[in-house]
């Protein structure tokens, strides 16, 4: 069987994004907001919607991968300042490889939505991702199925591991009282 992984070096680290446009302190729920998903409708049998992000490069930090993945897949843009860490996980490394690497968990608040891509329009990520702004009370709300935009017949739900993302993102976040 061909692994897709035999070729690449170990992984550095992995970055996952969930972006809003508001700063903290202008929010009360993190449920009345929006953020952004991407879905690859053709680079699986079964297509997931997810947040953005991607593998580290050799000499970047986990604060200038995220900024970086979130542009080149969705167009967005954020503030270093700006993001908070909600969690930091371990994951294995793929085989040939062996280890374990972390994988960082960020919210993005005062990201610039300006340019966020539109599949509609053929804007689309460097990997092929298609953006999708979404509801976050959509998001935590368990088997909840988008349409694929650019498949109208066809819907996708979230992918577990980024369900239970947002689960902690209510958790954190979404509780607490904030003014503006």
């Amino acid at each position: 069987m061909l692994n897709r992984f035999n070729d690449r070096p170990p992984a550095l680290g992995q970055v996952v994004v969930i972006p809003f446009r508001e700063k903290p302190g202008e929010f009360s729920s993190l449920s009345a907001l929006q953020t952004t998903l991407i879905i690859k409708p053709d680079g699986w049998d079964v297509a997931y919607y997810k947040f953005c992000g991607g593998m580290l490069r050799e000499g970047e930090s986990f604060e200038t991968a995220a900024l970086r993945e979130l542009n080149e897949e969705t167009g967005i843009k954020g503030d270093k300042e700006l993001l908070s860490e909600l969690c930091r996980i371990k994951k294995r490394q793929h085989s040939p490889h062996t280890g374990r690497f972390d994988v960082v968990v960020y919210l993005a608040f005062g990201c610039d939505f300006t340019r966020l891509k539109d599949p509609l329009y053929r804007e689309v990520g460097d990997e092929g991702e298609e953006a999708l702004l979404a509801s976050f009370a959509d998001i935590v709300t368990p088997d909840y199925r988008w349409k694929i935009p650019t498949r109208s017949s066809q819907t996708a739900s979230l992918f577990a591991q980024h369900f239970g993302f947002a689960e902690d993102a209510v958790r954190i976040f979404g509780q607490k009282e904030t003014t503006t």
